[in-house]
């Protein structure tokens, strides 16, 4: 599924200059259906499954570089969270 056909119906409560008999401000319904929605099923696995492909690519490369694991895997673990 591609984001640009993600959507989803909103509605906004604006305020207006107008109030009731009791004081109490009164709102506008204004509902439109928004273009982009990242709130889809999955999307946390998915995100998961990017970020662990990209710690498998960093990680042999900076502990080739320094020669050790340990620093080797948390400085990859911080490449990808930046």
């Amino acid at each position: 599924m591609k984001i640009s056909e993600l959507k989803k119906q909103r509605i906004i409560h604006r305020p207006t200059h107008y109030f009731d008999s009791d004081g109490n401000r009164i709102y506008e319904e204004f509902e439109y259906i928004s273009k982009l929605n990242l709130n889809y099923k999955n999307s946390e696995s998915e995100r998961l499954c990017a970020k662990l492909i990209d710690l498998s690519l960093f990680f042999p490369i900076i502990c080739f570089l320094t020669g050790t694991v340990i620093f080797s895997f948390f400085m990859s673990l911080l490449w990808v969270i930046i």
